[in-house]
């Protein structure tokens, strides 16, 4: 099996969620396996692995945590109806 990868030419990556190896298909800079969750079987690495990351992003870093609240908050004006969409794009495009 190894044989015929380095034949092929195949690039073996690490899972940034689960690490186990995989062969990205498709894209070559795949960073999730497409391999079933142990404890979610119908779903993926590719599937949560980015959720997690910005979960874990979140979580870690204070500045982000509170953007994060405070674009939560603003989104929710949005959707009730106290905040146009036109000042909610105008708010967070001051805060990139």
């Amino acid at each position: 099996m190894l044989m015929k990868i380095i034949i092929q030419g195949n690039v073996v990556e690490i899972c940034d969620h689960c690490g186990r190896y995989f062969i990205p298909d498709g894209r070559s800079n795949m960073e999730y396996c497409p391999q079933p969750l142990a404890d979610q079987p119908k779903k993926t690495c590719q599937d949560i692995g980015e959720m997690v990351r910005m979960q874990n992003k979140i979580r870690n870093d204070p500045i982000f945590r509170e953007y994060s609240k405070a674009y939560k908050r603003n989104n929710s004006r949005v959707r009730m109806g106290k905040m146009s969409q036109s000042e909610f794009l105008q708010w967070s495009m001051k805060q990139e």
